[in-house]
């Protein structure tokens, strides 16, 4: 679905929800759609909306950066 989705222009940052996609695609473990999305030109340094960053502990926060990273870094997306 997320491949149908971007390539027919959806934004690779757009939700209906208060997280990004590509957050939510790390959170369930899908390298795939990470992959996807990062190439599609996801942004792996959006922000957390504010309602939403006080329910992410620092620690867990930073937790994904560095699984996005090393995402970006074992498929040399840049």
């Amino acid at each position: 679905m997320v491949h149908l989705l971007l390539r027919r222009g959806a934004d690779p940052n757009a939700s209906s929800v208060p997280l990004p996609p590509l957050l939510l695609a790390v959170r369930s473990g899908d390298v795939d759609i990470v992959r996807e999305l990062l190439l599609a030109g996801a942004d792996p340094r959006l922000e957390l909306p504010q309602s939403v960053r006080a329910c992410y502990p620092r620690a867990i926060i930073i937790i994904i950066i560095i699984i996005i990273v090393i995402i970006i870094v074992m498929f040399n997306v840049s």
